[in-house]
């Protein structure tokens, strides 16, 4: 994969549902997407799967791969054009067939799972300079009831640089659930009113309780 390309996909997971839905036909396990670019001299084609993106640029004067655009300090009008819109046909796949895939502890899978088939509600990334942090959001008032993130350890416990992912609930007694264990004050939250729970090494077994907990009180007049 190409720097455009890692750049484009990064942290971005297939989601083949919605390309099969898009019209993708798959071979052997793989899908392939083609359209022509410049003013239809060359044509783009991408190999995409689960696990690997593979594209090239193809000269269709002569059949030959075309990489001068991928080449660092390359300049002229020309280079720039086949870049430029390289760089919307991948963002393009990437709109139509991928997902984020930021967050990818089990507990996280589990819990956008359970989220998503009791309440119907869609993980939101709302902030572009905020990659790393998303909400769940009640559809009659708007509210947020539950946000993940991903973030330093040290910021929950005070110690440890490897990062975490951590679920802010409302709550209605923190200072009972608080273990500074597993559930801590909540991080970037009024802390009167929310907890932190960290993700990487809580059981779910009351976790869920506390989701409907959240999303009950964010309902409250």
């Amino acid at each position: 994969m190409d720097k455009i390309a890692e750049k484009i996909f990064k942290n971005k997971k297939l989601n083949v549902a919605k390309a099969e839905k898009a019209g993708f036909d798959r071979q052997n396990g793989r899908f392939v997407f083609e359209q022509k670019i410049a003013d239809e001299q060359f044509l783009c084609k991408i190999t995409f799967s689960e696990t690997n993106v593979e594209s090239q640029i193809i000269d269709i004067a002569n059949g030959l791969p075309y990489t001068l655009f991928l080449v660092d300090g390359a300049q002229g009008a020309f280079v720039g054009q086949v870049r430029k819109e390289y760089e919307k046909v991948l963002m393009r796949l990437v709109e139509t067939c991928y997902e984020e895939n930021i967050f990818k502890t089990e507990n996280f899978v589990k819990i956008k799972a359970y989220i998503e088939k009791k309440y119907g509600d869609k993980l939101e990334f709302l902030w572009d300079k905020l990659p790393n942090c998303a909400i769940w959001r009640r559809k009659d008032n708007n509210k947020w009831y539950a946000i993940v993130m991903s973030v330093a350890k040290e910021k929950i416990t005070g110690e440890g640089k490897e990062i975490v992912e951590i679920l802010n609930l409302k709550s209605d007694n923190p200072k009972q659930l608080i273990d500074n264990k597993n559930i801590f004050n909540g991080y970037h939250m009024n802390k009167k009113y929310w907890i932190s729970i960290l993700l990487n090494s809580v059981s779910l077994e009351n976790v869920y309780d506390l989701i409907d907990t959240s999303f009950a009180l964010v309902g409250r007049k």
